[in-house]
């Protein structure tokens, strides 16, 4: 009997140490972290992955078809293009006597008329990302071309209107003259009309100059026509024949023995001839 009751209590000690190791190993898994039946991440073989923020591309050149712009006296525009693989680009500085204009990849500079008779001249800066690149700007205070149509005039004697064209980089030009003509002015060409000529032949000059240097000046030389100076106008001459006298010369008659008026045979009578000069018209050829 007591055999019995000593297998009886072994068996139940084994069963409630049974018990409290099932029950603690479950408790332990509930009170574990989570995660933590994981293998450690330094005791594995892949590598730890960082996360890449997005970045924007860097710029790495910046190009400008032109580094250097002059613009005459009268202003103007230049179109310059523009290279970049940045992202987008602009203009960061300009001179207060320029404006400017953006279409894609061309920057448009309007240079306006120097009126201060001072060169002028400073940088637009264009960026692109951290890179920028310059252009050195400078306008004269001179004008510096001053072209004609024409520097010879030959004018009949009635005279006629003509139109004269400029080209200049001055914002203005004048053009000195005087009678027997007179000039209507334009902005790109002036008319001069030159008036009938009563008189003689005559020669004249006409002066074209920009107001802001006079270095630049042309000279429009016109010869106008006028009444022939061999005839003064009439058309004829007396007659070369030294012996003429009103159309006539005297010669000896042998079967009068009598010297006697006969007709010139050089005018022919008429005490003059056609003038060699204008071949009868009286005026200057």
């Amino acid at each position: 009997m007591s055999n019995l009751n000593l297998k009886e209590n072994w068996f139940t000690i084994i069963l409630i140490v049974l018990v409290a190791v099932s029950c603690g190993l479950l408790i332990g898994k509930f009170l574990r972290p989570k995660g933590s039946d994981l293998i450690p991440e330094e005791q594995t073989n892949t590598p730890k992955q960082k996360k890449l923020l997005p970045q924007s591309p860097q710029t790495t050149y910046l190009n400008v078809s032109e580094k250097d712009i002059l613009f005459p006296k009268v202003g103007g525009t230049k179109n310059l293009l523009i290279t970049t693989d940045g992202a987008e680009w602009h203009v960061s500085n300009c001179q207060n006597w320029l404006t400017y204009s953006l279409n894609g990849n061309e920057l448009s500079l309007q240079c306006d008329n120097n009126s201060t008779l001072n060169e002028r001249s400073g940088y637009v800066i264009i960026e692109s990302g951290d890179m920028a690149s310059s252009v050195f700007v400078k306008q004269s205070q001179w004008a510096t071309r001053l072209e004609i149509s024409t520097t010879n005039l030959q004018v009949p004697i009635s005279g006629g209107t003509y139109r004269i064209t400029v080209n200049t980089d001055a914002d203005d030009y004048k053009v000195d003259t005087w009678d027997p003509c007179s000039v209507e002015k334009f902005s790109d060409y002036f008319t001069i009309t030159v008036n009938e000529n009563a008189g003689y032949g005559q020669y004249f000059n006409v002066y074209v100059n920009v107001t802001t240097n006079l270095n630049l000046k042309k000279t429009i030389k016109i010869h106008q026509k006028g009444k022939c100076r061999t005839c003064r106008g009439t058309g004829s001459i007396k007659c070369s024949n030294t012996f003429c006298e009103f159309g006539h010369t005297l010669e000896y008659n042998a079967f009068t023995g009598y010297n006697e008026y006969v007709i010139c045979p050089t005018c022919r009578g008429k005490g003059s001839v056609e003038c060699p000069s204008c071949r009868g018209s009286g005026k200057e050829q």
